[in-house]
C-alpha cells in the first residue's frame, strides 16, 4: 500500500515535471525538471525515492496530504488541457494557499447568504401586522 502510494506520487510528479520547465517548489525546496526527467524514468525506484525525499520536507501529515491532492488535480488538469502551462515554476505552497483563500471567500459568501436568508425568514415569521 505504501509502495503503491510512493510509485503513484512519482508518476504524477513526473508528468507534471515534463510540462514545467522550472520544476516544482514546496516548502522552499525545488525539484527541477532538468536534469531530473532526463536522467531518471518515472518507474525507477530512484525517482520514487527522489519524490519521497522532496515531499519529506512537509512535516505535517495533513499539509502533505493536501499537497498530494493538489498534485493530483494539477496532473489531471495538465493531462486534459495540453494548452495549459505553469511558467516558469509551480509553487505548490502558493497554489494551495490561493485555493484555501478562494474556499474561505466562497464559504464566507455562502454563510452570509444563508444567514441573510435565515434572518429574512425569521423576520417574516415574527412580524406583527
Amino acid at each position: 500500500s505504501v509502495r503503491f502510494c510512493i510509485c503513484f506520487n512519482s508518476i504524477l510528479v513526473f508528468g507534471i515535471l515534463e510540462r514545467i520547465p522550472g520544476g516544482i517548489y514546496v516548502r522552499g525546496k525545488n525539484l527541477p525538471q532538468v536534469p531530473t526527467i532526463y536522467e531518471l524514468s518515472c518507474y525507477e525506484m530512484n525517482f520514487a525515492m527522489l519524490v519521497e525525499d522532496f515531499l519529506s520536507n512537509i512535516t505535517f501529515p495533513e499539509y502533505r496530504q493536501m499537497i498530494v491532492e493538489v498534485l493530483m488535480v494539477v496532473s489531471t488538469v495538465l493531462q486534459r488541457n495540453p494548452e495549459v502551462n505553469f511558467e516558469p515554476t509551480l509553487n505548490l505552497d502558493d497554489l494551495l494557499q490561493d485555493s484555501i483563500n478562494m474556499f474561505n471567500q466562497d464559504k464566507g459568501k455562502t454563510m452570509q447568504k444563508q444567514t441573510s436568508e435565515q434572518t429574512d425568514a425569521y423576520d417574516n415569521t415574527t412580524s406583527y401586522a
